[in-house]
């Protein structure tokens, strides 16, 4: 209840351990996996990511608001 699209995200790649992107939450998924109670979002990146590129595995942190 507390996700909202637009919300900020901080977005770090393996690749590139001592950088960290903005991103933002851009989609999040009408249903909640009821086994995991987990749902899927979707992440967008934002400013100067154009180092990241399509397959990277990426840990995500989303500030408290």
């Amino acid at each position: 209840s507390q996700l909202k699209v637009g919300q900020k995200a901080v977005i770090r790649v393996n690749a590139y351990p001592d950088r960290a992107f903005d991103g933002v939450v851009a989609i999040i998924a009408p249903e909640l996996d009821p086994s995991t109670r987990t749902v899927q979002v979707t992440i967008r990146p934002t400013g100067d990511a154009r180092v990241l590129a399509p397959g990277m595995s990426a840990t995500v942190e989303l500030p408290v608001q």
